[in-house]
């Protein structure tokens, strides 16, 4: 007959020692009552409380069956989702198809073959405008809509561009690219100038010099006679096909009313000069530079100018912008 082993162990409820014989599985602690379970931990058996070990039991059991709830309802979602996922993918589907299918019953019309563009004006300031041709017979202009930008403020080698829409027809092209070219240009070479530039210019700054003569007579005639004059050089201040300001340097030789002579140097200054064919000019201003320069002794007439050439010269260069490249032609 074996022997009886006894182990001893103490309640977890009142902690009184006990005693369970090897292979016991329950016992009640016989001071508090309590009822316990016997488990082994490792190599060492433990008295637990019955009610602990079925809670922990029991709330493993809620635990698992939570998890299994979570894991139906999250595969429903994805579900849901993927079902809409695939609606949503069918109806953009269908309405590309149409959109497609209405596209493709326009008929297709080269709409740029039939648009001319221009431009005109003064680099710096130009315009772009465009004008439709003669489409086909099957073809309504009136559809189509053309705008272009920019259309203004435009200088040779800018860009501009002309897009074009319509409801009613494929375009081959929905926009074009031009390069803007033929407008008019402000003087930047000296050398360019013929003969009929140069008596046009001279022409402008006599006038405008002449303006400045002022007669000290009380009756504001003329004392002094103006006998000729030649022109000296020009001065040519360019800062692009923009921007210039041409000056003309004029010698006037008069006869005093004493019957001497004297020699005055008039400058005349264009802002902005530009050259036309056939020899014709424009600028946006004109006016003479200098000082009251008396023709002989101080009872003789006046006239707004320079009493030698290099104060004429020193007066233009003093005037010119920083960047700006002065060149001279010598017309003596």
């Amino acid at each position: 007959m074996s022997g009886v082993y006894r182990i001893d162990l103490t309640c977890p409820s009142c902690g009184a020692a006990m005693s369970v014989e090897e292979g016991q599985e329950e016992l009640f602690c016989p001071y508090c009552g309590k009822k316990m379970l016997i488990v082994r931990e490792g190599d060492k058996l433990t008295a637990k409380e019955a009610e602990d070990i079925a809670y922990g039991t029991e709330r493993g059991k809620l635990r698992a069956r939570d998890e299994l709830v979570r894991s139906r309802e999250r595969r429903k979602r994805i579900g849901r989702w993927k079902r809409r996922l695939i609606t949503l993918l069918c109806i953009a589907a269908f309405l590309a198809f149409c959109v497609i299918f209405r596209d493709l019953r326009r008929p297709l019309v080269s709409a740029f073959d039939y648009v001319e563009l221009h431009f005109s004006g003064v680099s710096g300031e130009g315009k772009a405008e465009y004008t439709l041709g003669s489409f086909p017979e099957e073809v309504d202009e009136h559809r189509i809509h053309f705008e272009l930008s920019p259309d203004s403020g435009l200088k040779n080698g800018d860009s501009v561009t002309l897009r074009a829409e319509s409801e009613d027809y494929r375009l081959k092209e929905k926009l074009r690219k031009y390069k803007v070219s033929g407008l008019e240009s402000c003087l930047s070479e000296l050398s360019s100038l013929d003969e009929e530039t140069l008596s046009a210019i001279h022409r402008e700054a006599l006038e405008e010099i002449r303006k400045g003569y002022f007669p000290m007579t009380m009756n504001g005639r003329k004392q002094d006679e103006e006998l000729g004059w030649k022109p000296l050089s020009l001065f040519l201040s360019s800062e692009g096909e923009e921007k210039n300001a041409l000056y003309d340097l004029i010698e006037i030789d008069y006869r005093t009313r004493d019957g001497g002579q004297f020699s005055f140097y008039g400058l005349a200054r264009f802002q902005n000069l530009l050259v036309r064919p056939g020899g014709s000019i424009r600028y946006q201003k004109l006016f003479a530079l200098g000082d009251f320069v008396s023709l002989g002794s101080t009872n003789d007439d006046s006239l707004i100018g320079f009493s030698d050439p290099d104060a004429a010269k020193a007066a233009l260069k003093s005037e010119q912008n920083a960047g700006a490249e002065l060149t001279e032609r010598d017309l003596s």
